[in-house]
């Protein structure tokens, strides 16, 4: 990863058929995580894959919501 672009604050996993779950990547914008999420899927495996953030990240999602007054 870049340091110019900070910490990933998206990771991307995917879901085997016995629930276990595996991260596959790591990025920087939501976008950029369904945009490969979505490549995953259209390749037709049975896979499923999803997006959570990364909560450890100082700019996550959770961490802004959490300052919030």
């Amino acid at each position: 990863m870049s340091d110019q672009l900070g910490p990933a604050r998206w990771r991307l996993y995917r879901l085997d058929d016995n629930g276990n779950e595996f991260p596959m990547e790591y990025l920087h914008s939501n976008a950029s995580a369904e945009y490969l999420r979505k490549k995953y899927e259209d390749k037709g495996h049975k896979q499923l894959y999803f997006i959570r953030p990364i909560f450890d990240s100082p700019d996550s999602p959770q961490r802004k919501q959490d300052a919030s007054p």
